[in-house]
């Protein structure tokens, strides 16, 4: 039981930091250009995209712990391990706002039914809110016309196990290494 207490305080914390980092990058409302995203944009939205699908099928189900594994796999291992780091080499770029803004509020949306007070009070501070939470329509999946999740993801898989060899082998993170 405290494994789920522990887990369910790093996940809160995890979106208080996460809603902070918006709260300081992002300054008002902004539309998404979908015509115009980076593919790292794209891929956020392909992964929120099957992570919502998930919590809505979960949800009609009642299986509540699933929704909490969906929306946590998404938020802590691609939103703000993977968007949050990439975000942060160019946040004053218009689209990566609104990606930001509008993911981190659909977090909000979907974490509500099980952290209200919380969700509530940083629903309340993200740019362009009007009204509360509750009564906030859901989250819905955002029409791509392109994908890049496998290029990202494959991106990723890289840069892990670069990551991990580099581990593995005792060479410290601020030496260069070539790769082939």
């Amino acid at each position: 039981m405290k494994e789920k207490v522990d887990a369910s305080w790093n996940l809160m914390n995890k979106v208080w930091n996460m809603a902070r980092f918006v709260l300081l990058n992002v300054d008002a409302r902004h539309e998404m250009d979908l015509s115009n995203l980076d593919p790292i944009d794209t891929w956020v939205l392909a992964k929120y995209n099957t992570m919502l699908e998930t919590v809505d099928k979960m949800f009609d189900r009642f299986e509540f712990g699933e929704v909490d594994r969906a929306l946590s796999d998404f938020a802590w291992d691609q939103f703000a391990a993977w968007y949050l780091e990439m975000a942060k080499l160019h946040p004053e770029r218009t689209n990566t706002k609104a990606v930001l803004l509008f993911v981190v509020e659909a977090i909000l949306k979907v974490l509500h039914p099980f952290a209200p007070f919380m969700t509530e009070y940083i629903y309340q501070q993200l740019p362009g809110s009007e009204g509360s939470i509750c009564v906030a329509p859901w989250p819905s999946a955002v029409p791509l016309s392109t994908s890049a999740e496998a290029d990202v993801d494959y991106m990723i898989e890289l840069i892990t196990q670069v990551r991990s060899t580099r581990t593995e082998y005792k060479v410290p993170m601020s030496k260069p290494v070539s790769l082939y």
